[in-house]
């Protein structure tokens, strides 16, 4: 039997108006079979920590910016990623941005530890002050140890010297004291050549015009040469002759 073609029309018209009463509404379900409604929330739960206050190449107090086998340090003056060093705080270093672990940067010789208000530097021996050095990027916590007495504060194998600080917020320039690594036992006349063997005099001594002397005070019986200007804590401290 032949089927009236305006019988089917019908019967396709009729078939679409009962789905629309209906009331039924359909979402399109995503690949995942979840539905884009909650494709879009699960974007909103899922945007994660933002890192957009780690500064730019990257950050050295916190720690931000490289990937985990890195570290964000100078080298020497420009900041960027670097290999993770094996030197720890105030050991012998060189090198620049490569010698120190992470958090630390190779200055003067020994790897001093980077200080920020996040990071400051209240866990540390002696009495650590958060300062900018003078020519260095930084700021480095500063152990602040006695120079006469340096393994008080930096322990064995330890020396204490001054180095130059500029005092935040203004243009000028003083001196703050902190551990190195002692890179020698040299005592007396003629034992360091210049300013660079500083670290090779023994410690509690300093290197002054060639000479490693020793560090002393007004009660100190050798006779104190305190006419360098050094003060520790109030006191002034000069070289023995």
């Amino acid at each position: 039997m032949e089927t009236n073609p305006r019988s089917a029309v019908f019967v396709t018209l009729v078939s679409m108006l009962l789905a629309c009463s209906s009331g039924e509404k359909k979402v399109a379900p995503t690949d995942s079979g979840s539905s884009e409604a909650d494709v879009a929330d699960e974007t909103l739960d899922d945007t994660g920590p933002s890192d957009t206050a780690c500064p730019s190449p990257c950050g050295v107090s916190p720690q931000c910016g490289c990937a985990s086998d890195k570290k964000c340090a100078y080298d020497p003056v420009t900041l960027g990623c670097f290999p993770l060093g094996t030197e720890g705080l105030n050991d012998k270093c060189s090198g620049g941005g490569a010698a120190c672990l992470a958090g630390h940067q190779c200055v003067n010789y020994g790897c001093l530890k980077f200080c920020s208000a996040a990071e400051p530097c209240s866990s540390m021996k002696g009495s650590p002050t958060c300062q900018a050095l003078s020519g260095s990027p930084g700021p480095y916590c500063l152990q602040q140890c006695d120079p006469r007495v340096p393994t008080d504060v930096c322990g064995p194998g330890r020396t204490c010297g001054a180095v130059a600080v500029t005092t935040p917020g203004t243009a000028s320039a003083g001196f703050s004291w902190t551990c190195a690594a002692a890179l020698g036992s040299a005592t007396g006349p003629g034992a360091c050549a210049a300013s660079a063997d500083k670290l090779k005099c023994a410690p509690g001594y300093w290197c002054v015009s060639g000479n490693c002397r020793k560090w002393c005070d007004a009660s100190d019986p050798c006779g104190c040469n305190l006419s360098f200007g050094y003060k520790w804590m109030g006191t002034s401290i000069g070289f023995c002759p």
